[in-house]
């Protein structure tokens, strides 16, 4: 029989690279009638805008991957557009049965249709130093449950010089990086201030609700009126890694690099996790990253073929362990092999329990709105736009975008 060749596009994160490479790998000596491309989109957070223009292009041309990973936020336009391929019945049963929960499965659908497994995925909670903890006199064993002990907290986790320059922030802030990403943060602040992204014929934005004022509100008084973070300190999990910064919150992806860049940092004994502080409730914003196959592909029984494999305990298990991620199939997650391993115990097992985890609405242009959104956030942070105003013009913005979205290319009323 012929060959089948298949080209696979991997969305950036070059972390899990020598994962895919060493699978692939394994696969085609197992199945000498199949080639596979590995083409990783490389590059951080910045490169993921890019890598949404370049698979459009080569998919509208008729060119581009035959499977590729992709942010759930943008998979709608793709199908919207017959760019790629609703899952055949096997894979849909093993999708099904399989998903972690609600969200992942939500992740893999599109109008009741599923299109792929969720082999990636994250929703954010707090990370914090357990030794700064120490130092500052809290409990380690006991983050932040609400707003006011993490503000409090973060007031005597900060460390400024003797001009007063923050040189240790008490929180970081995603502050930097691409706009949709900055917005994406933002939400497990809005969402626990009571904040709903749309109104319930989703015709409406409603980020410049009293919560979204209050989310932006907590944003200018952390960094200007408490000045518990600043614009100068290494931020984020970079910040976190170089003990430049206390508290932030992010994905479960973050223990993967610490081992690699903060090796001397010991999930529950150096840092631990926290669920999302609540102002009304604690909330967390999700994102899935499903394996898909294009419409283009001239193989696509192969690519399915692969898929599935690359799904099953036996081998997902091991790329779980080798990128240290989060499974996102129950069989993974039940293994008992996980059961003692600390990433497992002390980190993953508070993001099993994160609850209120809301998944991306099905809208078209979502991934441009939430780039408006994102901006807007910015100019709150860098003008210092009173938080009022930059969600007033981020929802007036928002709503031009809405009113040109043909009615059923938005979810059924809420």
């Amino acid at each position: 029989p012929s060959k089948a060749t298949l080209v696979l596009w991997q969305e950036a994160n070059s972390e899990t690279d020598p994962s895919w490479r060493s699978l692939i790998k394994e696969y085609m000596q197992a199945n000498p009638n199949v080639k596979i491309v590995f083409v990783p989109g490389g590059g951080g957070e910045a490169a993921i805008a890019d890598y949404d223009v370049k698979l459009t292009l080569s998919l509208t041309s008729g060119k581009g991957p035959d499977i590729f990973t992709f942010h759930d936020v943008a998979i709608f336009k793709y199908v919207v557009n017959n760019l790629i391929i609703p899952a055949p019945d096997f894979m849909a049963k093993f999708v099904k049965k399989e998903s972690l929960n609600a969200g992942v499965l939500d992740g893999a659908t599109y109008r009741g249709k599923i299109y792929g497994p969720v082999f990636s995925g994250d929703w954010q909670c707090l990370y914090y130093n357990k030794d700064m903890f120490k130092e500052a006199g809290l409990n380690p064993d006991k983050p932040p449950v609400n707003w006011d002990e993490y503000i409090s907290y973060g007031k005597k986790l900060t460390k400024r010089d003797s001009q007063g320059k923050v040189i240790r922030a008490g929180i970081s802030l995603r502050k930097t990086g691409h706009a949709q990403g900055i917005a994406a943060k933002w939400f497990a602040f809005f969402f626990s201030a009571g904040g709903s992204e749309f109104s319930d014929d989703y015709r409406k934005s409603l980020v410049n609700s009293p919560a979204g004022v209050e989310a932006t509100q907590l944003y200018e008084d952390i960094l200007y009126k408490w000045k518990i973070d600043s614009l100068d300190v290494v931020a984020d999990w970079k910040g976190f890694a170089q003990k430049t910064v206390a508290m932030f919150n992010r994905g479960p992806w973050v223990p993967s690099a610490l081992m690699s860049n903060a090796p001397d940092m010991v999930p529950g004994v150096n840092y631990g996790v926290g669920h999302i502080p609540k102002k009304k409730i604690s909330s967390s914003i999700g994102s899935n990253y499903p394996l898909v196959v294009t419409k283009r592909s001239r193989t696509p029984q192969a690519a399915w073929k692969f898929i599935y494999w690359f799904m099953q305990p036996e081998v997902y298990s091991r790329f779980i362990k080798t990128t240290h991620q989060f499974p996102m199939t129950k069989s993974v997650a039940r293994l008992p092999e996980f059961a003692n391993d600390p990433i497992f115990k002390n980190i993953f097992s508070v993001f099993f329990t994160q609850p209120n985890v809301s998944a991306p609405p099905e809208i078209l242009n979502l991934y441009e709105l939430e780039s408006v959104l994102g901006k807007q956030i910015e100019s709150a942070i860098y003008k210092n736009v009173p938080a009022k105003d930059a969600m007033d013009r981020a929802a007036e913005q928002m709503n031009a975008m809405l009113k040109n979205v043909p009615d059923y290319l938005l979810p059924k009323k809420k």
